[in-house]
């Protein structure tokens, strides 16, 4: 079977998306996972946004104190629970996350 240029990197793109969706999925499930749960609201939180073929996908939680769970404070030592998520990233992709 032969394909045109054109339909190779429609073929591409698509598997491209599909892989960025299901690794994202996986990362957001490690985030939850990290996250303590006292009422809920910090995993109810969470929201991602799938990748298509114009947009990637992203993660969000909107929480006001997310950081503060994620990052520690003086009284509290961090979560991580952002790192817990691109731990489940292949390495490659690991270091363009966090630097991005």
């Amino acid at each position: 079977m032969s394909v045109t240029i054109d339909q190779y990197f429609e073929i591409l793109g698509a598997a491209t998306v599909k892989a960025q969706n299901k690794m994202m999925k996986k990362a957001v499930d490690a985030m939850i996972d990290a996250t303590p749960v006292v009422t809920g609201t910090l995993v109810e939180g969470y929201e991602l946004l799938l990748a298509d073929k114009n947009n990637d996908a992203e993660i969000f939680n909107d929480v006001e104190y997310f950081d503060f769970v994620n990052n520690g404070t003086i009284k509290m030592p961090p979560r991580d629970m952002i790192g817990a998520g691109l731990d489940t990233i292949p390495s490659d992709f690991t270091a363009i996350l966090r630097n991005s």
